[in-house]
This record gives C-alpha cells, structure tokens and sequence, in this order.
C-alpha cells in the first residue's frame, strides 16, 4: 500500500498529526482502536480503499416471521459452483441462500439437535454439518428433508470439517481431544458412515488440512499449534501414537521463551512428521487459537488467537512450507 499524508487539519483530534507520513497499514490500526471516530476522516485513503464499499440490506429475516427463531450465524459456505450459500446457525438450523437473486431459498429447521457450527462443501450439491450434538451429517441440496448420512462417534462438541481429497476421506475435530476420519462412501447397515480415531491430542480446539492435501494443522489450548507435513491419513494413527509425543513438548509450548521452531520435527519422518510453530509475536504470549486458515497453495497458515497476558486479540500468519526437505535435497 502507498504512503501520503491525511488532508485534515491539525485541529482534528482523530486524525494522525498532518506533519508526519503514514501508511495505510498506520490508518487501519488507528481505525481498529479508535472505531467509528474514523468515519469522519474525508481523505485520499477514505475515498481509495472505501469508495464502492456500502452495506446493502439484501434479507432480513424480521420480513419472514416463520423464518425467525435461528439465532447467531457460525458459519457459511458456498458450494462449489458459487449458487448456493449455506449459513450453520445457532439454534440447530440451517439456511440455504440464492447468491445470484440474493433470497433465502430453504432452511432446516431441526439439522441438528444443538447448535450447528460448521459448513463444508464436498461438491456442488453435497454439504457437510457438524454440531455440538456431537454428530457430524452429510446433507444433499436437492433434497433437505432429511440426512443422507448421519456419522456419530464422537463424544463432546465437534468444531472443525474437512475433505481430504487424496484419500476421499472426511476429517473431523471435536472437544473431546480426537481427529476422526470417516469414509462417506461405506455406510453401516443403520445407515451410519464408518469411522476411525486418526489421532488423540490433548486441549484441541481447531483442525485444518491444507488444500493439497499435504498438511494438517493443529490447534490446542493453551497456545499450541502442530503441523503434521507429508500427511497420510491411512497411516496416521500408525506413524504418530501418544507415546511418541515429545515429553518436551508441554515444556516447549509453555515457555517463555519465543525461538521458532520452523522444521524441527518430532518425530524425524518423511512421512507424517510433526512440527511445532512457535514463532509468534513477542509481546503477546497465545493463549487460546480459535480460528485457522490455509493459504489456498499452502503456503502458510492463519491463526487468530486470544493473549495469556492480556485481553487482545492477535492474528498471525506463519510460513508452513517444507524448507527442511529442500535444504536436504540440496
């Protein structure tokens, strides 16, 4: 982003002081701690990076009394071929919206028995529920009157969803410390998808796999994030068992001391080789990583995390690729 100087005068006590140059980056941080007192600003960056960006009131369920009742959204999702949006809603619901005429098209009331917190696509019709049911449910837009598969195994709220391409397997992450894969396409004769434990590892709150299907990142309380490279869920549970866990580890996360750990794995495999990342912020120890993205080429990894020491919020992008493979190879 460019560099200039705000067009307001000295007089304004929400503008930066007109001597001095600033950044974009400068403008959004004073935004993000002075809120709306920056809504006055008249300058280049306001007219720049605001220009075509207004809110537009396109559903409001209060319109649609019978629509009401589904809570907080958690998440949303498009399918694949963008014309379908589908919103996890707080009270068990689920809502289907039309992206190209902008209206709410479906919505199921009773998908879940408990709040449903995540979305995900498996193609351009199929979509995957999980809940703090503690059920995951595979759904077909076509027809919403009921569960195409029901998948039940864990035992406390399942927060994370993920389709692992190279093996057609669903992943899933819950409260209760496990990652499960599920086979979608093997169902039992109650009509409920198989499922196996893929790993056990304490305090875990988030799970991401990479869109190539090559790492899975972890997250745990208190601030500790994992990622496995080289990832092959048929072996998974094989190659990383409890014991093989460092006894350090705890150790490692927990101290004070901030050093990157970038490619030291434990164990040392080609083959589902774990790494810990912790080269966060100095002054800002994580405590609790509630969110996590993927670089659509893997290339790094977002979290968004709560501090130890203090009330902020941080977000953080760490580099996630193999460099200790292409040092080697060298």
């Amino acid at each position: 982003m460019g560099e200039s100087k705000p067009e307001t005068s000295a007089a304004d006590n929400n503008s930066y002081p007109s001597t001095k140059t600033w950044t974009s980056f400068s403008y959004l941080r004073h935004r993000e701690i002075h809120g709306h007192t920056m809504t006055t600003r008249n300058d280049n960056v306001l007219s720049k990076y605001y220009k075509y960006l207004s809110l537009r009131k396109i559903w409001d369920p209060d319109d649609k009394p019978n629509s009401a009742g589904h809570g907080a959204i958690f998440n949303l999702e498009f399918s694949s071929l963008g014309d379908f949006l589908v919103a996890a809603c707080e009270r068990h619901s689920l809502l289907v919206f039309d992206p190209l005429c902008q209206k709410q098209v479906a919505a199921v009331r009773d998908a879940h028995s408990d709040c449903v917190n995540c979305i995900r696509f498996l193609d351009s019709r199929s979509f995957v529920t999980c809940s703090d049911d503690t059920t995951v449910a595979l759904w077909d837009c076509r027809n919403l009157k009921s569960k195409v598969i029901s998948m039940e195994g864990h035992t406390d709220w399942v927060k994370s969803i993920e389709y692992h391409k190279p093996s057609g397997l669903l992943v899933t992450s819950a409260f209760d410390d496990t990652v499960r894969a599920w086979d979608i396409n093997r169902y039992s004769n109650d009509g409920t998808a198989l499922g196996q434990i893929l790993l056990k590892f304490p305090y875990l709150i988030r799970m991401k796999i990479s869109p190539d299907g090559d790492k899975i990142i972890l997250s745990a309380n208190p601030g500790r994030l994992l990622v496995i490279h080289n990832l092959s869920l048929n072996n998974l549970q094989y190659d990383i068992k409890g014991d093989e866990m460092p006894s350090s580890l705890h150790e490692v996360c927990d101290s004070s001391s901030l050093v990157s750990l970038a490619s030291h794995r434990w164990p040392s495999k080609a083959r589902n080789a774990l790494e810990v990342i912790q080269d966060f912020p100095e002054d800002c120890t994580p405590w609790c990583i509630s969110s996590l993205e993927v670089h659509p080429h893997s290339w790094c990894s977002v979290a968004r995390y709560t501090c130890r020491n203090s009330r902020n919020e941080w977000t953080v992008v760490h580099d996630i690729q193999d460099f200790a493979e292409d040092r080697v190879g060298k």
